[in-house]
């Protein structure tokens, strides 16, 4: 399992998190990296509609961000940059570079927008509904968002420098370890045993682009079955984060038919 463990043992509220990052870690590369590139090209190819899209006035952010995928793979992951199909859109061609989905937010009268992206692994969200909004219409269902960070989040877009990209954690539970999922939330079922379920990680990045001045955000997808979290630490504080999650919180996660159960194997479980 991957390092990342994004819980928390604070009463839950919605925090923006970000770490400064070193952009020679810019991009996460692991043993799955082939097979995740493959999923990438069948749903491009298979769904095309449905996990890529674009609006006009994004194709410069699009070239910029594939010129800089390039030179960074070719700097830190020379072996695994790839040929692609000729004559796709940058951002397309960007999106099979790597493991991570691309989504380019550009500013309009004082608001981001979601402006363009390849993203073949979402997390119970559809890009079709998605595109073209504004951050606070992206989050309107996301409970107490507005409330918590809605303001701060789109002054944190504005102010984010070209020199200070940052990253964050998200994190839900899932019984599908599916990485393309978008269907909506509340869709998790009762399982026979928690053991079955997995943890579906979010590492994400935000930096600005030097030449167009939009911002890349990037979403690395780690899924992992939750019996990989071996020490008990770990499970005591996967524990804790699920129960301070507030009920609508606990429901937009998909995790409420399966938060009882889950809490007790995770402390009673050797």
């Amino acid at each position: 399992m991957h390092p990342h463990r994004p819980f928390s043992d604070k009463p839950f509220r919605h925090r923006i998190g970000g770490r400064q990052l070193d952009l020679a870690e810019w991009i996460e590369v692991d043993s799955r990296f082939d097979a995740h590139l493959a999923e990438k090209d069948r749903l491009l190819k298979e769904r095309h509609e449905d996990v890529f899209s674009v609006t006009d006035g994004s194709e410069a952010a699009s070239e910029e961000v594939l010129s800089l995928l390039t030179e960074h793979m070719q700097t830190y992951f020379p072996n695994l940059l790839r040929e692609v199909p000729a004559g796709l859109h940058p951002l397309d061609h960007a999106g099979r570079l790597v493991q991570e989905d691309l989504c380019i937010m550009i500013e309009r009268d004082g608001a981001h927008y979601l402006a363009a992206a390849s993203l073949c692994f979402p997390s119970m969200w559809r890009l079709s509904e998605k595109i073209g909004r504004s951050m606070e219409d992206i989050h309107r269902p996301v409970p107490s968002y507005q409330e918590d960070v809605g303001d701060v989040t789109e002054s944190m877009f504005s102010r984010l420098r070209v020199d200070r990209p940052i990253w964050r954690l998200n994190w839900s539970m899932s019984e599908d370890p599916t990485l393309f999922q978008q269907q909506g939330h509340s869709s998790v079922s009762m399982i026979d045993h928690p053991s079955q379920l997995f943890l579906r990680i979010e590492r994400q990045t935000l930096r600005r682009l030097p030449l167009t001045g939009a911002i890349l955000f990037s979403i690395r997808v780690h899924v992992d079955p939750i019996t990989d979290l071996v020490s008990q630490h770990d499970r005591e504080a996967l524990a804790r984060s699920l129960e301070l999650l507030p009920d609508p919180m606990m429901a937009y996660k998909s995790m409420s038919r399966v938060a009882s159960q889950t809490l007790e194997w995770l402390r009673t479980a050797p």
